[in-house]
């Protein structure tokens, strides 16, 4: 709505400023036809944002995002190389729980990718989070408040919810449209637009691996993680997430109650996470959800319900040991 404030004003003092003559007629009828040209393609580069996102422009995105993201922090490593050592015990053990996970998902076919973050010395918060394309992440500190592999697979699947409903996708187009509004408003008084969104509206989407486009790659990527990552999904956003990460650790033959009870375990600082609901309402509606999915009769897992004599699947000794030398 701003670009077209400031296009309508523009306009407006041309009408208030125009004088008689016919030279200074022909510079306001330019004037207006500049403004209309520029709405229209202010309009043209908003639909263009928000038409649908390929699997080519998701991964390298996301991709892009994930570097992003673990760069601030870095993944485990340790200077064994060995098969035996504690960073790689602990990856494939991630990979394993979180690529079974992504097989019981709307996108089995995804290429998966799980890993660990080590932790910020100054900051030791419980952290996890995805991308676009498949890369999901847990802090070891995560992993080190565990009481059971079903936890992992709760936080996982939750994380998964995020990529499969496309969460981070619609924000990457609400962030690619607002920086159509303030390119094109700015542009009435200070210049042509930008290449990257002209080509934009051309194609529909940004063509990531054009040279042109690497700095408006590089201010999506800063908006979205600042928007995103610092302030947190939407309530609606994070629930969803919950719900369908809750179907699938049951898909996977997880208690989906341990999801719950992890909960209690990772505080939210709302603070931060300023979008971001607090646990109780999030485990009062997967309460509120398992008890509707045990009710359906339509579901043809409900038999497993209340879920009480679900196996409480443990950490392998090996692998609580190796997380424990992180």
């Amino acid at each position: 709505m701003r670009a077209r404030t400031l296009l309508g004003v523009g306009c407006a003092y041309a009408f208030i400023a125009a004088p008689a003559s016919i030279d200074d007629a022909e510079q306001v009828v330019g004037c207006l036809s500049s403004c209309v040209t520029k709405l229209n393609k202010r309009e043209q580069c908003v639909d263009a944002a928000h038409r649908e996102v390929s699997f080519e422009e998701e991964y390298a995105f996301g991709g892009t995002l994930a570097v992003r993201m673990v760069g601030e922090l870095g993944l485990v490593r340790d200077a064994q190389t060995a098969v035996d050592s504690p960073a790689l015990q602990v990856e494939r053990y991630v990979n394993l729980v979180g690529r079974n996970l992504g097989a019981q998902s709307g996108r089995p076919n995804d290429r998966w990718t799980f890993g660990v973050l080590e932790e910020d010395p100054k900051d030791s918060a419980i952290r996890a989070f995805s991308t676009p394309g498949g890369y999901v992440f847990v802090s070891k500190t995560l992993l080190k408040r565990l009481d059971n592999e079903a936890q992992l697979a709760a936080v996982l699947a939750h994380e998964i919810a995020h990529v499969t409903e496309g969460h981070a996708i619609h924000q990457y187009q609400d962030v690619k449209a607002s920086l159509c509004n303030t390119t094109f408003g700015t542009s009435l008084l200070e210049g042509p637009i930008a290449d990257s969104l002209d080509l934009m509206i051309k194609v529909g989407s940004l063509v990531l691996d054009d040279e042109k486009n690497a700095k408006t790659l590089a201010k999506l990527t800063d908006d979205l993680a600042s928007d995103v990552f610092n302030a947190g999904y939407s309530k609606p956003r994070e629930f969803d997430a919950d719900r369908i990460g809750a179907q699938l650790m049951i898909y996977a033959g997880y208690n989906p109650y341990e999801m719950i009870l992890f909960l209690n375990r990772v505080p939210v600082d709302s603070a931060v996470l300023r979008n971001h609901p607090e646990n109780k309402e999030r485990q009062d509606a997967l309460r509120a959800w398992i008890k509707g999915y045990c009710a359906s009769p339509d579901n043809m897992m409900s038999g497993d319900c209340p879920f009480t004599n679900y196996p409480s699947v443990q950490i392998p000794k090996d692998i609580k040991a190796a997380i424990a030398k992180l």
